[in-house]
């Protein structure tokens, strides 16, 4: 199921085992990024291993031997446990995986790893992702799959949830001027669009509900006015919200971090964030940030946060790209080897700072090693694609030694499959 940001995707995923539950349907649900093991193809079937354990009634842990599984064992497991619960409960098996676009998007990702054998049609699977994300539909998995469009929600669902925001102040004539005002906007029918305004008025609640001096008139003009000026786009209404969130508690804070995430790939932990920030980082400061952003962030299994919707990485109030790009590679090469994301952080780095003696040392280091080298290709792939105009630079500067099939190999093989292979 595809669908534009904002038309309601995991809504519908989250009311499914309401509406189609019956004593013949398990249902297992799975929300990419939100929470532990949940935004990776092992990530994702230890979770439903895990789920469908407790749906056995099982007490069940994982050994350390279970938790270093390659991926082909996990899918193992997971076919083993899922045949078991069939044999159990005799149910119809039914697994939701809202946001796939949310995930780490590695070879094990983008080949649909994570999803089961239909064991003679008794599960089902359905996937959600925003319009636009590549799925390869030549893939075996994919054969008898079906293909829904997400449609926009109704009048009736964006009042919904203006209501359910706003009578918690106790102002029910409040909650029908916004939603006479929102009506008014292009995208009234957009949820993210309406969330991503609520939250901006959510702040002025904060502002003027907690000063009894303020009657209703004013608080009614002060609605009016900052939703009449409201950007009416995606992208300009997620940059207000940033830009507006960032002057209340810290500005200088809250543009590097926002700056900093959105130059990152899969976002960062906290204390890279310390790092990155160490002249204006404030832990206080960065929890409201935090804490007013709400949904609009998440923390990956890996504790990285990340923004949950791709819009709010064109944050455009960044400080010298230069700067970010130096400090980035700063962090990078601060990070121990056995930081298992060091690899993914210096070749990224490096390719937006163009380094490529960089990105060279490393082919030399790890193309011996099969586990590092297919990680270092398939960052080195991903990162050219979403930079641009690097691989230009990349290719001109290629040492001869480098070319040789004993180094290039492996990476040459993750950049094809990555159709970066046309620039080479």
């Amino acid at each position: 199921m595809t669908g534009d940001e904002g038309t309601g995707k995991s809504a519908v995923m989250a009311n499914i085992p309401n509406k189609l539950g019956s004593p013949f349907r398990t249902f297992v649900s799975v929300y990419c990024g939100q929470g532990d093991f949940s935004d990776t193809a092992q990530g994702i079937m230890r979770t439903i291993v895990y789920r469908l354990n407790q749906l056995m009634g099982r007490d069940f842990t994982f050994n350390d031997a279970q938790k270093n599984q390659t991926t082909s064992q996990w899918h193992s497991m997971m076919d083993g446990t899922i045949q078991k619960h069939l044999e159990t409960h005799h149910k119809e098996l039914v697994i939701l995986i809202d946001g796939i676009d949310q995930m780490v998007q590695d070879s094990d990702t983008k080949k649909m790893l994570f999803l089961p054998y239909n064991h003679g049609g008794k599960v089902k699977v359905l996937l959600s992702a925003v319009t636009g994300y590549q799925v390869e539909t030549s893939l075996p998995t994919l054969e008898n799959a079906s293909w829904i469009t997400m449609e926009k929600p109704s009048r009736g669902d964006i009042e919904k949830v203006i209501d359910e925001v706003w009578l918690k102040y106790g102002k029910p004539s409040v909650s029908r001027i916004i939603k006479k005002k929102i009506e008014e906007k292009p995208l009234s029918n957009n949820f993210l669009y309406v969330n991503i305004v609520l939250s901006r008025l959510t702040f002025l609640g904060v502002e003027v509900f907690g000063d009894s001096k303020n009657s209703e008139q004013h608080i009614v003009e002060n609605i009016i006015s900052i939703v009449d000026e409201y950007p009416d786009t995606l992208a300009e209404a997620a940059n207000e919200l940033l830009s507006v969130l960032g002057n209340k508690i810290n500005p200088s804070l809250a543009s590097e971090v926002f700056s900093f995430l959105q130059l990152s790939e899969n976002g960062l932990r906290l204390p890279d964030i310390q790092f990155l920030c160490k002249d204006t980082f404030d832990a206080s400061d960065f929890s409201c940030i935090k804490m007013l952003l709400g949904a609009f962030m998440f923390e990956r299994s890996d504790h990285r946060l990340d923004f949950s919707h791709r819009v709010f990485r064109n944050y455009i109030n960044s400080p010298s790209k230069k700067l970010l790009y130096s400090r980035y590679f700063q962090l990078a090469e601060s990070l121990p080897v056995e930081d298992n994301l060091s690899i993914s952080y210096r070749i990224h780095s490096a390719v937006l700072s163009e380094k490529y003696d960089v990105i060279f040392e490393m082919i030399r280091k790890w193309h011996d090693n099969p586990t590092v080298a297919l990680k270092l290709g398939e960052q080195l792939a991903h990162s050219i694609k979403i930079s641009g105009g690097v691989v230009a630079g990349l290719i001109e500067n290629i040492p001869s030694d480098i070319t040789s099939k004993g180094y290039m190999s492996v990476s040459y093989t993750h950049l094809r499959a990555h159709e970066t292979g046309a620039y080479l």
